[in-house]
């Protein structure tokens, strides 16, 4: 049996003659089309949504689990208003400079406290490297936007199998929801389990910045755990999804200016603002 199938239908489900008949012809069409995964991401102005780029799909809740995690980052000059990043790494290590991007988003990238370092050489020495190391990048350092968060965005990029749904779905969190999803993560793991190995409910918990600007962050519930015929099947949805989820490029559909800047939390959960994530089951 499939083993999307397994995991989103149940071990005794049985696909009607016409599915099997579907499935069974699908396997011999494999160049008709590039399949496009279904993204979420966190609405802007804490309406408490998880939605699609096209508004086609909105959820109050997601139930499911959470085959892979990947670590990744997105530079946008200002806002990033739709436009793909100037900036990015797919994971979360090597970040690839967009020679491509509109001269709006370079100009504005030129006006920004820090510098991204392609625009610094290519204005001294008329060109510049593609790839970037992130982790000594400028715009990766905390305090190099607006004084205390990160320009370039530490995102993560989930792979999510939904019951009902024949292919899983991909949801972006922002940087505000990265503490509360690596700390979730660490609980687990600190249990002996992992993210993949446990059913995960993930909802949404309404913020504000100090001007009353509202904004989402989410909240994470660890459900049943995984039979080993179940964590069977994730590991070989891993192993189909992974590389993918690593090497995709980020886009808009990633990333919505959503929150705020986020702050640096600790590895206590402590927040560089005094404050402290909640509700991570520990």
């Amino acid at each position: 049996m499939n083993a999307l199938m397994k995991l989103t239908g149940g071990s005794a489900y049985q696909p009607s003659e016409l599915e099997a008949l579907i499935m069974g012809e699908s396997t011999t069409d494999e160049n008709a089309f590039d399949m496009m995964a279904t993204r979420l991401h966190i609405a802007p102005g804490g309406t408490g949504n998880f939605v699609s780029p096209d508004g086609a799909i909105s959820l109050r809740k997601i139930d499911g689990i959470v085959a892979v995690s990947q670590k990744a980052r997105a530079y946008w000059p200002g806002k990033a208003l739709g436009k793909p990043p100037i900036c990015a790494s797919a994971n979360g290590l090597n970040g690839t400079f967009n020679f491509a991007s509109e001269d709006s988003q370079m100009q504005e990238a030129t006006r920004q406290g820090v510098v991204h370092p392609a625009i610094k050489l290519m204005d001294t020495a008329g060109s510049a490297p593609e790839t970037y190391d992130c982790a000594s990048c400028p715009l990766a350092q905390w305090g190099s936007s607006r004084g205390k968060g990160q320009a370039c965005k530490s995102l993560r990029r989930l792979i999510i199998v939904l019951d009902g749904m024949a292919m899983p779905i991909v949801l972006t969190l922002p940087p505000t929801s990265v503490a509360a999803w690596d700390a979730y993560c660490s609980s687990l793991r600190q249990k002996r389990s992992e993210y993949f190995a446990v059913r995960t409910t993930f909802g949404l918990e309404r913020q504000s910045t100090p001007n009353g600007e509202p904004y989402s962050i989410v909240k994470l519930e660890s459900g049943v755990s995984l039979k080993i015929d179940e964590v069977k099947a994730v590991i070989e949805v891993r192993r189909q999804f992974e590389d993918w989820v690593r090497s995709k490029a980020i886009n808009a559909e990633d990333y919505t200016d959503a929150a705020p800047v986020e702050v640096k939390v600790d590895a206590t959960g402590t927040a560089d603002d005094g404050s402290t994530v909640q509700d991570i089951p520990f």
